[in-house]
């Protein structure tokens, strides 16, 4: 997934949530991610169970 600062999030952000984002080696089989940041900084990063229907990423105050 690719997240663009042009969306409005600050480069800090786009880049702690792209070291994340992706395949994870710790966790076998399909599933998905739910990942949240804030000025540069990781605030949760979750497994999901299941991979959802599609990618998203928003941006908001």
């Amino acid at each position: 997934m690719r997240i663009w600062p042009s969306r409005g999030a600050d480069k800090a952000t786009v880049a702690v949530v792209s070291d994340v984002a992706g395949p994870d080696g710790d966790v076998s089989g399909r599933h998905g991610q739910a990942i949240f940041a804030s000025h540069g900084h990781l605030a949760l990063v979750e497994e999901l169970p299941d991979p959802p229907a599609h990618d998203a990423a928003q941006f908001g105050a």
